[in-house]
């Protein structure tokens, strides 16, 4: 829970689908397939069939935005989710960017393991993100 700042104004930030981030993990397959053509080659020819598809399987999954629909709130110096069945609260919210690309990572109350987030610039409004990039700054 950040109380720094908590008379700041609220941040409502609503996660959408991103052509950028499916461009960006399809860009990724591509070296995949480099590899596993460089194991058939090299002689392991079940090796480059067994490896690629779970390979491919795993950027498609991450290729999808896994909270599009959701908001992320902050208010009053407490970060939250929100979305058609409530509001969950957040602790440790951190982040950094990198351009247009944001890095959220965070954990349930009660959890010990972290949760990350990549934003990138067409998710949302470059309003929301700017808020949400003063807003991390803030809380440094």
């Amino acid at each position: 829970m950040s109380q720094k700042y908590s008379n700041s104004p609220a941040l409502v930030l609503r996660i959408g689908n991103s052509r950028q981030r499916r461009y960006c993990f399809t860009a990724l397959s591509l070296p995949l397939l480099m590899a596993s053509l460089a194991l058939w080659n090299a002689g392991y020819p079940w090796l480059a069939l067994l490896a690629t598809p779970p390979g491919l399987c795993w950027l498609a999954r991450r290729s999808r935005e896994p909270l599009q629909g959701r908001a992320l709130c902050w208010n009053a110096g407490r970060w939250s989710l929100r979305d058609a069945a409530g509001e969950q609260s957040l602790d440790t919210v951190r982040g950094f960017w990198v351009g247009r690309i944001v890095c959220l990572r965070w954990r349930y109350p009660g959890q010990r393991c972290y949760r990350e987030l990549l934003l990138f610039g067409d998710s949302a409004t470059a309003a929301e993100l700017r808020q949400l990039r003063r807003r991390l700054r803030l809380e440094g």
